[in-house]
């Protein structure tokens, strides 16, 4: 009777060690979600309640199986129970932190198919591992820096996390003492409701009876099982049509609409490089012989390409007032100059993309959304047919320059593969000059002006330089703002920050027209911005009026607009307001300065007097019409054929038409 009564005691004991557990997470769960809510405003009421009745439904269920269990099977509801448990509350955190809840309902196929990648996770999770609560910690401590990594980039950047970004990993290591976790009061709250919510998990799956180890046939088919599992799954989305059948379409600005990890899991099976659709090489051909290139004018003029880190003019997304104007000097060209708005296809970032574009003539439009070329595609390549290889034909000394490590975004091995007689990187500036930690326009373009100053042969020298001034983040501290916005009703330090350092590109601009206006060889001189910079979230929405999260294609065009001009110390025809795409910059460029043009160039001339914009979000005809990316394939057989050749350009070593690319 002692014993049995032992027996009791230590399962009261056990209930009341559960009953305070569970309590105290739910007490947790309180205060971490009003801080959140009065504190830091990032969540409402609603979400809130709703997570505090589950959480509290959750205690209640538990501890009454817990209660009431009579045998070993009591022991499997309780596990099923909490671990679907931890399951749905991390895809609440997940989807309402990064955006998406108020568009994932029981009632819409994306929470069910969102719903079944995370029960894949946790079951591949298991086949490692095969105990409950290891499974459970990697998989909450998984998810927790997914939502934390997608919760940086879009404050950051203004774009969540994709595959492409594992390739980048590097690039971002080195900028990365230049942004501030200003929201790490909000990523605190985050971590202690992960915490407790796995803590409380493994003490109850603790709590439950342990099984003995199955014998290793069974333990090894168990696994076998679950690998099956996750391996229909990922067949299921990435080899069949389930998801555009079942009416989710794709949208790689944010994962507002789809949800994280279903947005994700159509970023990997769009991520693939495919074939065109109806690819023909001797079709090309007979299309590629129709265009024959040019001699050019056999003028040589030296040329300086300048890609500006993140330059732009923010008045393209909406009006507003500053105590000074930013770009004086840029705006006042004119004499020699052709300029415009240049549309891009990257936005905060990826500026590896702007360059593949400008050197190549390909569009980004042809790639899934989030890929960069240089690392995902090009990897290991020797050759790239390109502009720098045709201009060196024509007699051109080549080289590049950029202020940061050679290793980023792969250019190390890029550049060479491209033909640069000779690749400058920031180990290569004496005594360099930092504004905000980066190195400085003016120390850079003095790079450009030694190398002409100290110029040894006859040759006509093509410098190509991609800033670093403005590179985000853009809440420095130290930096003194020379800029402020004198409108509108809220406060956008970002802004006003990327405002005061671009207001010092254009001083340096100046400086360095000036100085080859002076030069006694004829020069051409190009300048772009890579993309626009990821500034304030309500400012943008406060210039566009409405949400960021549902754009319209036109409204979201306004986020890829940069300036750009080319200009030169000879007379050359004048263009204002000449709006394109940088994957026709590099054939305006060789026009102006009256290079030989390849035949593909030609042909891209032809196509930007239908399409004189095509970037990775769309298409703008030559009537103004704005169409997306999806759109525009499907209602343009020109853009299909363009498709094909940018294929061949870089991916058909058999099928490659030299001829047509090379000059």
């Amino acid at each position: 009777m002692n014993y049995i009564k032992n027996i009791k005691n230590i399962k009261n004991i056990k209930n009341i060690n559960l009953a305070v557990v569970l309590m105290a997470n739910w007490i947790v769960d309180i205060i971490i979600g009003c801080i959140l809510m009065f504190g830091l405003g990032k969540i409402d009421e609603k979400y809130l309640i709703s997570t505090l009745v589950v959480d509290l439904v959750f205690m209640i269920v538990v501890y009454i199986f817990e209660y009431i269990k009579k045998n070993d099977r009591y022991d499997i509801w309780i596990k099923g129970f909490i671990v679907a448990k931890n399951i749905y509350l991390v895809f609440y955190y997940m989807e309402h932190f990064c955006g998406s809840s108020k568009n994932i309902n029981p009632l819409d196929v994306r929470f069910w198919f969102n719903g079944l990648i995370y029960v894949a996770i946790m079951v591949f999770i298991f086949a490692i591992f095969y105990r409950l609560p290891a499974t459970v910690i990697t998989f909450n401590v998984f998810t927790f820096i997914l939502l934390i990594v997608n919760l940086f980039l879009v404050d950051e950047r203004g774009l969540p996390f994709f595959s492409a970004d594992l390739f980048s990993i590097g690039t971002a290591m080195e900028v990365a003492g230049n942004y501030t976790f200003k929201e790490w009061p909000q990523y605190l709250c985050i971590f202690i409701w992960f915490l407790t919510s796995t803590v409380t998990t493994i003490y109850v799956l603790k709590m439950q009876t342990k099984t003995k180890p199955e014998k290793t046939k069974f333990n090894v088919l168990i696994r076998l099982a679950c690998l099956g599992f996750v391996f229909g799954v990922l067949t299921l989305f990435l080899k069949t049509n389930i998801m555009v059948d079942s009416g989710i379409e794709t949208y790689f600005w944010k994962h507002t609409k789809n949800g994280v990890v279903l947005n994700l899991m159509m970023d990997i099976k769009y991520s693939k490089l495919e074939i065109p659709e109806g690819y023909d090489v001797e079709e090309l051909e007979k299309i590629a012989n129709k265009y024959k290139g040019t001699e050019g004018d056999g003028k040589t003029p030296n040329i300086v390409v300048i890609m500006s880190e993140s330059y732009a003019d923010l008045s393209v997304i909406g009006d507003f007032e500053t105590n000074v104007e930013i770009m004086p000097f840029i705006n006042s060209m004119k004499e020699n100059t052709i300029k415009g708005k240049m549309f891009t296809s990257v936005y905060g970032g990826s500026t590896a993309d702007s360059e593949y574009e400008f050197f190549t003539g390909d569009s980004m439009i042809s790639y899934p959304n989030g890929a960069v070329p240089y690392q995902t595609y090009l990897k290991g390549t020797k050759f790239m047919s390109s502009l720098v290889r045709n201009i060196q034909k024509a007699g051109y000394t080549t080289i590049s320059f950029h202020p940061n490590e050679a290793s980023n975004w792969n250019r190390t091995s890029i550049y060479q593969a491209l033909g640069f007689n000779k690749s400058l990187w920031i180990d290569d500036v004496k005594n360099p000059e930092f504004l905000r930690n980066y190195v400085t326009d003016e120390c850079d373009f003095n790079m450009i002006i030694d190398e002409f100053e100290n110029k040894k042969d006859d040759n006509p020298l093509f410098y190509f330089n991609i800033t670093m001034q403005n590179h985000g983040g853009y809440l420095v501290k130290g930096y003194e703002n020379t800029v402020e916005i004198t409108s509108g009703s809220g406060k956008y330090p970002k802004a006003e920050q990327f405002m005061s350092v671009a207001r010092e590109t254009d001083k340096q601009v100046e400086r360095l027209i000036s100085y080859f206006e002076n030069y006694e060889e004829p020069t051409v001189v190009v300048f772009f911005g890579d993309h626009q910079p990821k500034i304030d979230s309500n400012f943008i929405e406060d210039m566009l009026g409405g949400s960021m999260d549902n754009l319209g294609i036109e409204e979201l065009q306004k986020l890829y607009q940069t300036p750009y001009f080319v200009w030169a110390n000879y007379d050359i025809e004048e263009k204002e307001d000449y709006d394109i795409s940088l994957n026709y910059l590099s054939t305006l460029l060789c026009k102006t300065a009256g290079l030989p043009t390849s035949a593909y160039q030609e042909y891209l001339a032809e196509l930007s007097e239908k399409f004189p914009i095509i970037n990775g979000n769309g298409v703008v005809d030559a009537e103004g019409n704005y169409y997306t990316k999806m759109d525009a394939l499907e209602k343009f057989d020109e853009l299909i054929t363009y498709e094909s050749f940018i294929y061949n350009h870089m991916y058909d070593k058999k099928g490659y038409i030299a001829s047509f690319f090379e000059k």
